[in-house]
């Protein structure tokens, strides 16, 4: 197969079905057909516990992680 061919039958099989969704983020994700989808549902924010054991151990300058463990610790509240 040529590019034009390859390049046509992919935008036919994106394009085809009906456009059910306002959301354009969800159009495009059912417009895509995954194999698999992986979610992990959690109660505890991996980078903020991550975050909280090294600030034990070291005391950090930077600003990196200051506004997203803010944010972080406000939503727990």
């Amino acid at each position: 197969m040529d590019k034009n061919k390859i390049e046509e039958k992919v935008t036919e099989v994106l394009t085809e079905g009906e456009y059910q969704s306002e959301d354009v983020e969800d159009a495009a994700v059912d417009l895509i057909n995954a194999k698999y989808e992986i979610r992990k549902h959690t109660e505890l924010d991996p980078i903020v516990e991550e975050t909280k054991k090294i600030r034990k151990v070291v005391k950090s300058d930077d600003q990196l992680y200051n506004e997203y463990m803010s944010r972080a610790e406000k939503e727990n509240k």
